[in-house]
């Protein structure tokens, strides 16, 4: 009977992490049309600011990480990070913008705040489930 309460224990810990929580607005999403992006684009990069970090994420999927140089009404300018060249983005090819720059991963890639919290939840399940799992296939030997 311990065995199947620790499996049972490890298996609700599974679905806590991995199962999402229902909302309670089931309203469905309409895509942004390209003039809403442009504006919330164009409104993060003028909160960022000039000489301060920024990751773009450009419409073809691409990462750009940098510091902002220059920002007018049609386009930005930064220097890439890692690139070490300067790109111009006009606002309608950026998908969104993010503040800062992930720090280089072990890969060698930069990893971004998502990427850091779900390297945690991914470490912390692992911690939590390895030992629980061990125990109840040892038997409680």
């Amino acid at each position: 009977m311990f065995d199947k309460s620790l499996i049972a224990i490890a298996f609700m810990l599974i679905l806590t992490v991995r199962v999402p929580a229902v909302g309670v607005d089931n309203s469905v999403q309409t895509p942004k049309s390209p003039d809403t992006r442009i504006e919330k684009v164009k409104a993060k990069v003028n909160k960022i600011g000039v000489r301060e970090n920024i990751t773009v994420f450009h419409i073809d999927g691409k990462k750009y990480h940098g510091f902002v140089v220059r920002i007018s009404d049609s386009d930005f300018e930064i220097t890439e990070i890692d690139r070490k060249t300067n790109y111009t983005f006009q606002y309608s090819e950026v998908k969104k913008v993010d503040e800062g720059y992930g720090e280089k991963g072990p890969l060698g890639n930069r990893v971004g705040r998502r990427g850091h919290i779900f390297g945690l939840i991914a470490g912390l399940s692992v911690a939590l489930v390895l030992p629980i799992v061990l125990l109840a296939s040892s038997g409680g030997r």
